[in-house]
């Protein structure tokens, strides 16, 4: 498998593993999307993150531009990548303060407004 870059119509900005590619789609294995913020530098976030699914087929008509990914490229991605999995493989732990966010929330939707 190979790394690709891909720009698509609406302007995102793509890395992922090419698993097939055909006439008319490619498909991509664990797809980030990369963003340039002028404020922190590249930002990158699973282009799946709320998909039970790691692959996607892109039609060929929804990107512009498509290449080897460069090795700086491979390099962000990986570390991305890793970042991701020890992110994920952390247990999820959840304050008491969440209830209480959620009450208050709640309750503020019964009160009266002036």
């Amino acid at each position: 498998m190979e790394l690709i870059y891909m720009k698509m119509i609406n302007g995102e900005d793509i890395l992922g593993y090419c698993v097939a590619k055909t006439e008319s789609y490619i498909e991509l294995l664990s797809p980030i999307t990369i963003e340039v913020n002028m404020e922190v530098g590249l930002c990158a976030q699973s282009w799946l993150m709320f998909s039970d699914s790691d692959s996607i087929r892109i039609d060929n008509n929804k990107f512009i531009f498509i290449s080897k990914a460069s090795k700086k490229s491979i390099e962000y991605y990986n570390e991305f990548m890793a970042a991701l999995h020890k992110q994920r493989s952390k247990p999820v732990e959840f304050d008491v303060q969440l209830s209480d966010v959620y009450a208050a929330i709640m309750e503020a939707r019964g009160a009266t407004k002036h």
